[in-house]
This record gives structure tokens, C-alpha cells and sequence, in this order.
């Protein structure tokens, strides 16, 4: 059900004349429902700390990532949603997007899509969902690790 909801600072918010500020899909009795109920399910099956664990998974595989391999230049996020910035140099942190994308591919290729973030398309982001199964989420870690190693190996060279 679409929703959504205007917020801001109360010396900018007060402003405008009553009603006069909102949204495509604010004010929709059955959509404010539905949001309700959403959060009522969200404490009473503590999504927060489910969240926090499957954030804490993938972050662990990041970071294990990022110890073996010099080319990811950071790892970040909060929760589900994690990332990690692919660089040339870690030094100089130049962004490496052609990276990204053979990584992305080789994701791909072992059943897992995943997608291209940053200005500089040079990071990969995840949010993985509240409903992913422990198996689910092993699989996707396990497919993500093989495509960053497979990148990682010099590829070989022609005898001639």
C-alpha cells in the first residue's frame, strides 16, 4: 500500500498554511492502516534485531572481504543495507568501476544479482530483506565471496 509523509524542521514545516503541504499518497485512510499494522508487526517480532543480525552477517563477510583483498577500499552501512567501495589504489582510493562490473557479473553468474551505487558507480549495495531464510543468506555470502575471488585471480596469459 503506497504511503508517505512530509517531515522537516518546524520553523521550515509551520510555514506553509494547513494542507497545503503533502504527498502523492499522504492522507490515505486504508494506506495509514496498513502502515499501522506494519509497525505493530515490526516490534512485536522485533525487526530491529533481526536487522541487526543479518547486518551483522553480511558486514563480518564484507569486512573478511576487504581483509583479503586490497581493491575493496571501504565497507559501510547499517542494518540489511551494507556496502563496499571498490578502489584501483587503496592509497589513493581511486574509484574502480570496471571492477564493480566484472564483479557484478560474476555475481550473476552464480545466481545472484546484485546492483551498481555510488556517484562513481564504483560500489556495491545491499539490502537484504527482513524475510531471507539463514540458508538463503549463507548461499548469497558464499556467491558474493567466489565472485570477488574469481575477479581477484590474474587471468592467464597466451603461450604463443
Amino acid at each position: 500500500m503506497p504511503i508517505s509523509g512530509v517531515i522537516g524542521r518546524a520553523d521550515i514545516m509551520d510555514i506553509p498554511p494547513a494542507g497545503t503541504l503533502g504527498g502523492t499518497y499522504s492522507g490515505n485512510p486504508v494506506a495509514c492502516a496498513a502502515a499501522l499494522a506494519v509497525l505493530d508487526l515490526y516490534e512485536q517480532e522485533d525487526q530491529a534485531a533481526l536487522a541487526r543480525r543479518i547486518g551483522q552477517a553480511v558486514l563480518d563477510k564484507f569486512t573478511q572481504l576487504q581483509q583479503r583483498f586490497s581493491f575493496i577500499g571501504d565497507v559501510r552501512g547499517l542494518g540489511g543495507m551494507i556496502a563496499m567501495e571498490l578502489v584501483k589504489d587503496p592509497t589513493t582510493k581511486e574509484p574502480d568501476a570496471q571492477k564493480t562490473g566484472a564483479i557484478l557479473a560474476a555475481a550473476h553468474q552464480r545466481g545472484l544479482i546484485l546492483i551498481r551505487a555510488g556517484m562513481l558507480d564504483n560500489v556495491i549495495r545491499i539490502l537484504v530483506p527482513f524475510c531471507i531464510t539463514d540458508e538463503q543468506l549463507q548461499y548469497a555470502l558464499n556467491a558474493l565471496d567466489e565472485a570477488v575471488s574469481s575477479v581477484a585471480q590474474p587471468l592467464p596469459t597466451a603461450v604463443s
